[in-house]
């Protein structure tokens, strides 16, 4: 019998733009999850991702869809020019 695959969401926290202004900054989009990513299916992990720059769906609803037993959580980084 195959073990259950261990889920990891993978999770780009939505950043409120209304309060910054962005004028001379560059935003880098972070690697941090596409990195962890490569190695949790390579070693047969369930990986899933939400992005709340692009989703339709709220974090919430793709968590109870998705059920992670655990969540990567990472930023964006900003830096001026």
């Amino acid at each position: 019998m195959e073990a259950k695959k261990i889920k990891v969401l993978m999770i780009h926290p939505e950043e409120n733009r209304s309060k910054y202004d962005f004028k001379g900054i560059i935003e880098n989009e972070c690697l941090d999850h596409e990195y962890v990513a490569a190695v949790l299916d390579r070693d047969k992990y369930e990986v899933g991702f939400w992005d709340g720059k692009i989703e339709d769906v709220s974090c919430k609803k793709r968590i109870e869809e998705f059920g992670p037993d655990v969540a990567f959580i990472a930023g964006r980084d900003f830096q001026e020019e």
